[in-house]
């Protein structure tokens, strides 16, 4: 039996799967040259607020 100080790893589980994806789907977009958005509370729209 596990030590209940030891924390399961990180990779093990069905979870994991769905936020792995999302990293990758994280990522994919940075490197598509997002355009940042301005925050949302300048007053004007910058199209990503």
């Amino acid at each position: 039996m596990q030590s209940p100080a030891t924390p399961p790893p990180a990779t093990s589980g069905p979870s994991t799967g769905g936020l792995v994806r999302s990293r990758r789907a994280i990522v994919a977009a940075r490197g598509r040259n997002a355009i940042p958005s301005d925050g949302g509370g300048t007053g004007k729209s910058d199209g990503n607020d």
